[in-house]
This record gives structure tokens, sequence and C-alpha cells, in this order.
């Protein structure tokens, strides 16, 4: 069983000396990620968000909600480096005459050639890296560019003055989670998360799950008949698996939001290619048979 408890992005107005949420060109690593997307609100154009214009200098601050143990977050969120990396990289390549600078407390390159991806950003994207910890972001009203005062490595004072700052972002727990993992007798570490054993970090530590049947579960063999009928029958299949894994957690753990899973689920169902219609038939039946029986127990 692959448990998926999701998280939630630290809310940056707690740092407050950052001013996220009352400076407009102050923003999140999630909404700069959104900024870069062709799909998002910009289409992949870089600007500011208070006049529109292309942000010349650009900072990132790292760690703003982990490693902080004034704000009770004393871990690392272990994705925020590389992904500031990822984001001042494309933004080289999207304005090379704009400058990228990334203020850390330490760079922690977790994963197989990441710190080879750290590399290639300073000798080939320029991106420029600066170890120090930023204590505060003091606007200039008159052309709405940020001040950032730190400490350099010949520990002199030094200020400098950026078009846009974006806040990296920690990971927190989401809050249904810890009640999920009670009712799944899952211990959880001191911050909320799962606990593990440092050597095999993606174990809950609980090894008596029992797959459940596909003779108590009939979507577990609707799914794997699908799954036997080829690639024409995937939307079944996997509409049939997530239908079979709803029916097991509602009779397991019974969560309220199910029949919107469910209802979701058949929609999926309904939407099947012609040629595969003569194959999942009867799983199509069956599934939503299936489903509309659940939603009704957990109304």
């Amino acid at each position: 069983m692959i448990l998926a408890g999701g998280f939630e992005p630290f809310d940056a107005r707690i740092k407050g000396e950052y001013g996220y949420g009352r400076w407009p060109n102050v923003i999140t690593s999630l909404e700069y990620e959104r900024i870069l997307s062709a799909a998002g609100p910009f289409q992949g154009h870089i600007q500011r968000i208070s006049d529109g214009k292309n942000p010349r200098r650009i900072a990132w601050i790292q760690c703003v909600g982990s490693r902080d143990s004034h704000i009770g977050q004393e871990y690392c969120s272990a994705v925020c480096c590389m992904s500031a990396t990822k984001q001042a990289m494309i933004t080289r390549e999207h304005a090379p005459e704009s400058s990228t600078t990334i203020f850390y407390i330490d760079i922690r390159a977790h994963g197989k050639g990441f710190d080879r991806f750290y590399e290639r950003s300073i000798s080939e994207n320029n991106v420029r890296y600066v170890r120090s910890m930023i204590s505060r972001v003091i606007p200039n009203p008159e052309n709405d560019t940020l001040s950032i005062s730190y400490a350099a490595p010949d520990h002199h004072v030094r200020e400098e003055t950026y078009d846009l700052v974006v806040l990296s972002v920690g990971l927190c727990p989401h809050p249904s989670f810890v009640q999920l993992a009670k009712r799944l007798g899952i211990r959880l570490n001191a911050h909320g998360f799962c606990a593990s054993d440092p050597l095999d970090l993606v174990a809950t530590g609980r090894l008596d799950f029992e797959a459940p049947d596909e003779g108590r579960f009939p979507c577990l063999r609707l799914a794997r008949e699908a799954v036997a009928a080829g690639g024409t029958a995937m939307a079944s299949c996997n509409a049939a698996n997530e239908v079979a894994v709803a029916e097991f957690l509602a009779q397991t753990i019974r969560f309220t939001d199910i029949p919107v899973i469910l209802e979701k689920t058949l929609e999926q169902v309904a939407v099947l290619e012609p040629q595969s219609l003569s194959v999942v038939e009867t799983a199509d039946v069956e599934a939503r048979h299936t489903a509309r029986a659940i939603i009704e127990r957990m109304k």
C-alpha cells in the first residue's frame, strides 16, 4: 500500500519581516513557478506583479518556513534548494540579461545528480549563490524595488536592490494527514510527518497491512481485466482501480469525502474509447453499481 498524505506550503505571511502579502513584488516559490509556466497567468513571460515590467534583478531567499526554530519548523523541507536552482536556471534561459541571486544557509542537493545540477547552474547559467541568512526585506515605494541587507563572507554588511524577491517556502504536513495516520495506526514524528527509519525513508514502519482480495472487492478484478485488455482500456482500468481503492478505504477508515472521490471516478469510467467498450462494458456497469452503492452507504 502506498500512502500519499500530501503537503501544505508554509504560509509566508507568518514571516512578516519579508513582507509577503504586503508588498506585491515579494512572492512565493510556488507563485513564481506559475509565472514561469507557459500555462500560467503571464504565458511564461516573467514580469513583476506591481507594474508588469520585466525584473532585471531577482533574489531567492531560502528556508522560509524551514530550519527555523523560532516558528517550530526545525526540519529541512529537502526540495527548496533544487527548486530555486531550477527556477533561477529557467529564468536565465528566458531572460539572459537578468541577474539571479540565491541567498541560502546550506545548499542541500538531495538526489542523484543534483549536486552536478547545482554546479551547472553556476558554470553555465551564471546563477549567483550567497551564503547568508536574510533578516528582512525593505521596500522602496518610489520604484517598487526591494532592498536586502546581508553579511558577506568578508564580514562586511552589504545591501543590494532587487526588482523581485522569491521566498522559497517550506513544506508542512497536511492537517488531514494527522487524522489519516491515527486511523491507520501510523506513527508520526515530532513535526507531523511519517516516522521512518533513517536508512529506509519510504517505509512507515507498519508492515501488517493485508491487501484486499478480489472476492471481497470485485473492482480489483475489473481493474486487472482492463489491464489485460490492452492500452485502449487504460481509462477504464484507472477508473476501476480508483473505485477499488475507494471501496477499500470506505470499509476501512470511512472517509467523509469518499463520495466526492467516487463521483470523479464515475466521470472517468464514462470517458471510454469506442473500441474499448466491448472489452470493459461489464467492468463499466459493475464499477458504476459498486460506486453508487458505496455513495449511498456513505450518505
